[in-house]
């Protein structure tokens, strides 16, 4: 069921879909510049072995708290941080 994953932005908003396969507490990706929140931001989300924890960390990696075959990031939503020239 691993598959998919993506993340877009829409009015200074990410949201990710799709799901992914984690190996717990390492990151699953690391976003882009302009696509990572200010803080980090903290999410409960359903897995094969459950709930899980996903962190999407102000530096732009995103973690799982458990090894899953799939966690699901639908509805994962976000603010982009501000950025000053």
């Amino acid at each position: 069921m691993a598959g998919a994953f993506g993340y877009f932005m829409k009015d200074k908003r990410v949201s990710l879909c799709g799901t992914r396969e984690s190996r717990g507490q390492q990151p699953i990706c690391s976003l882009p510049p302009g696509y990572r929140p200010q803080a980090d931001q903290y999410f409960t989300r359903p897995s094969d072995v459950g709930q899980v924890g996903v962190i999407v960390a102000a530096d732009g990696r995103i973690l799982v708290s458990d090894a899953t075959r799939w966690t699901s990031f639908d509805g994962i939503t976000f603010e982009v941080a501000e950025h000053r020239s």
